[in-house]
């Protein structure tokens, strides 16, 4: 009992580690000015969570992705009524959850690559869906954004979008495309050496 107690409280010192860390690197995100409008921005907080979900299974890495929403609105509040925290938390979700669930079950490195694949396409298409059918439709209602104005964002970087379809299509899709395979790259480099360095950690914290 005492073990498994320990091993409990490990697990929960990691991901409190993990989500520290992704919540400092949310201060890193910078703008993708050549097809999205600058409040798109790239950061790599959830390739922390990734390694999260990856050493400690897919629940840890859900929780480890809330707890990054939840600080960094603590942090800084929020200036869109939590719409743009709910997006990031979805979206880090669809995610970590497959990518970190398939790994559970083929931990090799082919699997972590299919598993990386499977979280890129997860992403990518969730995130399409969420914006289509919720955040629009909610950026429209709560802050009096016209269907024109936001397909206007669109098309000042891309001439093809000419509605909102084309706008999820063109823009909202690839970014995610983009970063998704960003992050699953940097996870991919540092999931190792990172993981170890906490779980020897958190071992010595935890006795």
């Amino acid at each position: 009992m005492r073990t498994r107690q320990t091993a409990r409280l490990a697990k929960l010192v990691q991901i409190s580690i993990f989500s520290a860390i992704a919540v400092v690197f949310t201060f890193f995100e910078v703008p993708v000015w050549l097809f999205a409008p600058g409040f798109y921005k790239l950061g790599l907080s959830d390739a922390i969570v990734l390694i999260s979900g990856f050493s400690l299974g897919p629940t840890a890495g859900v929780l480890t992705e809330f707890l990054k929403v939840a600080l960094r609105l603590l942090l800084r509040g929020t200036s869109t009524f939590g719409v743009g925290e709910m997006a990031n938390l979805a979206v880090g979700i669809a995610l970590v959850l497959p990518s970190a669930a398939f790994y559970e079950r083929h931990r090799t490195f082919k699997g972590a690559v299919a598993a990386m694949l499977l979280g890129i396409a997860s992403v990518t298409i969730a995130a399409g869906i969420i914006n289509y059918f919720v955040l629009l439709p909610l950026d429209e209602a709560l802050f009096s954004i016209s269907e024109s104005t936001i397909i206007a964002w669109g098309k000042a970087v891309n001439p093809l979008i000419t509605s909102k379809l084309m706008f999820v299509l063109l823009l909202v899709c690839p970014f995610n495309l983009l970063k998704g395979s960003l992050v699953c790259c940097v996870t991919l480099m540092f999931y190792k050496k990172l993981s170890a360095i906490i779980n020897d950690f958190s071992s010595k914290f935890v006795k």
